[in-house]
């Protein structure tokens, strides 16, 4: 997960984890493309609390990187994004969009 804002990274960090999610953090872009380059996640996720215009390209590069890794991306459309979530989707919308993207079926409760 790659966010500028270290609270909002903690909470969704932390909702994540609790489902049973391993994460990976960064604030740095550039941090985010070399830990894509030498792990294979099951799932990027860019926050939006990076400018739209930085949040395309990187989701660019990371495509263009990883092209079948799954790209969440919080904010208004990013066309090479495999899905687009509100910023501020609740934990429910956030989780089902997760568990989706690595085909891991959600528990219901």
């Amino acid at each position: 997960m790659v966010g500028w804002y270290p609270e909002l990274m903690l909470t969704r960090t932390a909702i994540l984890r609790a489902k049973g999610y391993a994460v990976t953090e960064t604030h740095d872009p550039a941090d985010a493309l070399r830990i894509l380059s030498v792990t294979d996640p099951a799932l990027v996720i860019v926050c939006h609390s990076i400018p739209r215009k930085l949040r395309r390209a990187i989701v660019s590069e990371m495509k263009h990187a990883k092209p079948l890794v799954p790209v969440l991306v919080f904010g208004p459309g990013i066309r090479e994004a495999d899905i687009s979530v509100p910023g501020l989707a609740g934990p429910e919308v956030f989780l089902h969009h997760v568990a989706f993207l690595v085909g891991r079926p959600e528990k219901k409760r």
